[in-house]
């Protein structure tokens, strides 16, 4: 499994050559989010969720900022949306 865009490294064009063993299925979250119905978002997410409240899967964030201060934080990730993770709090 491969996070390409998530990471900033996308496959290497060669890899399907050097590697014909590999079968390479392309996913992009954002467009499922966006064609699935709510029903389905939330059931695909609730597991993730559940091991998010458990600890299991953990980010840390690199800023964390009020709910009220929503404006600043999306200009933080405009300006640099791969700098890491802001949290908005209530």
């Amino acid at each position: 499994m491969h996070y390409g865009l998530l990471a900033g490294r996308p496959l290497a064009a060669h890899l399907l050559r050097v590697r014909p063993d590999l079968q390479i299925e392309y996913f992009r979250l954002r467009s499922w989010v966006h064609a699935a119905s709510r029903a389905q978002t939330i059931e695909a997410f609730s597991g993730s969720w559940d091991l998010a409240r458990k600890g299991v899967l953990d980010a840390v964030p690199v800023v964390e900022m009020q709910l009220a201060d929503f404006r600043q934080a999306l200009r933080m990730q405009l300006v640099r949306p791969s700098a890491g993770k802001v949290v908005l709090r209530p």
